[in-house]
């Protein structure tokens, strides 16, 4: 869908303080997403942004790590 982190951080219950850390470690917040959208648009509605599925194949959700585990 081309869309950053910034993008998803707008489903948060309160994305101001993500958005910000993301803003200032260079997110692009004039980036437009598949649909031509810029993320301040999913503020307002986060019910049009769907959330990648971090399942794996076996139906049990993927643990991210740092990589020091």
């Amino acid at each position: 869908e081309g869309r950053t982190p910034l993008f998803y951080c707008c489903v948060l219950k309160d994305p101001k303080e993500t958005w910000e850390l993301l803003e200032g470690a260079g997110a692009d917040p004039t980036v437009t997403d598949s649909q031509a959208r810029i993320a301040a648009y999913y503020i307002d509605h986060p019910n049009e942004i769907e959330l990648p599925d971090t399942r794996d194949m076996s139906g049990n959700f993927r643990r991210f790590t740092s990589g020091k585990d």
